[in-house]
């Protein structure tokens, strides 16, 4: 089961788990406008907005982390 964490929450998880270091604001821009990789596609970080939040899992992470960095 895939636990939700807000985008607040990846920071850290980032940091301790990836060790790479981004601000919140660089993981919701991660969302919502995504990063241009290759010949202009652009790969977003999969999230979920629930109560007006945005929420993402630990595995949505890892995928989006290795897409970039393929």
């Amino acid at each position: 089961m895939n636990e939700w964490i807000s985008l607040g929450q990846v920071v850290p998880y980032l940091s301790k788990v990836m060790d790479i270091d981004r601000t919140r604001q660089t993981v919701h821009n991660w969302a919502v406008t995504g990063v241009t990789r290759g010949l202009g596609n652009r790969i977003y970080l999969k999230t979920e907005k629930r109560a007006g939040q945005r929420y993402t899992t630990k595995v949505w992470v890892r995928e989006f982390v290795d897409a970039i960095s393929a």
